[in-house]
C-alpha cells in the first residue's frame, strides 16, 4: 500500500463523527471534543517541565486535532504551532489559535510533541517509518506519548474502543522502532505526572499502559 494512499485514507477517518459523535457512532472515544482548560494546561505544564523549552524556541504539536495543546502552550507564552491530517479538525480549530495550525507541516521547529497519534498508523511498518521520518524533518527533539500493547491488545482496554487504534505493541517494540528510525532515546518511562493521569491512577487504567519518551534525532 502506498504511503500517500494510506495517509489519505487515514485522514478521512477523522471527520465530524470521530470528534463529535465518536462514542455514538463507534468511531472513537470522543463526544463533543472540546477545550478542557484544567486538563490541557496541566499537560502543557508537564511537557514544559520535561522538555524545558525556552520562550524563544518553537514547538510543533504533530497531530494537534483542534489545537487545544497549542492553545495551552501559547497561553503560557510559548511559540507553539500545530499540524494535523484531519481537514475537519483544522477547519474547526479553536478560534484563539486557528492561525497557528494547518494541514501541511513545513519548516523546522526546535521541539516536537505528539500524543495519541502514532498508534493510528495502521498495521503498516513502512508507513509508520515514513511518519517518523517526517517527524525527524520537523524537529530534532521530541516528546512522544504512545499507548502500550501486550499480546495484540492494548494494556488499557478502553483504547480498543477506537477502531483507528491499530498498533498494539509493547514498550520494547516502540523503543526499537524509534532507534531504527534514527532517534536516540534520551528517556523512556511509564509516568509523567500531569499527562494521562486518569489512565495511570483510574480504575480503568494501568500504570504501564502508556509510554512517555524523550527523543533526539541522530
Amino acid at each position: 500500500m502506498e504511503t500517500k494512499y494510506t495517509k489519505q485514507k487515514l485522514a478521512k477517518m477523522f471527520d465530524g463523527d470521530y470528534f463529535e459523535r465518536g462514542i455514538e457512532t463507534g468511531k472513537s472515544m470522543y463526544t463533543n471534543y472540546h477545550w478542557m482548560p484544567k486538563t490541557t494546561l496541566r499537560a502543557a505544564k508537564a511537557f514544559v517541565s520535561e522538555m524545558n523549552p525556552k520562550k524563544t524556541e518553537t514547538i510543533i504539536d504533530y497531530g494537534c486535532a483542534k489545537g487545544f495543546f497549542v492553545k495551552a502552550l501559547r497561553r503560557m507564552g510559548y511559540q507553539a504551532y500545530g499540524v494535523d491530517i484531519s481537514k475537519y479538525a483544522i477547519e474547526n480549530a479553536d478560534p484563539e489559535i486557528k492561525q497557528y495550525v494547518s494541514l501541511l507541516a513545513d519548516g523546522h521547529y526546535d521541539i516536537g510533541f505528539t500524543k495519541d497519534v502514532l498508534e493510528h498508523s495502521f498495521a503498516n511498518e513502512d508507513f509508520l517509518k515514513s511518519v517518523l521520518a517526517e517527524m525527524r524533518s520537523l524537529a530534532d527533539r521530541w516528546f512522544v506519548v504512545v499507548p502500550v500493547g501486550f499480546e495484540e491488545h492494548f494494556i488499557i482496554p478502553a483504547y480498543e474502543k477506537d477502531p483507528s487504534h491499530i498498533i498494539r505493541q509493547p514498550s520494547g517494540w516502540w523503543i526499537e522502532m524509534f532507534k531504527k528510525s534514527n532517534f536516540d532515546i534520551s528517556q523512556a518511562k511509564y509516568r509523567v505526572e500531569g499527562i494521562k493521569d486518569n489512565w495511570f491512577y483510574g480504575p480503568k487504567g494501568n500504570p504501564k499502559g502508556n509510554l512517555f519518551l524523550e527523543l533526539k534525532s541522530i
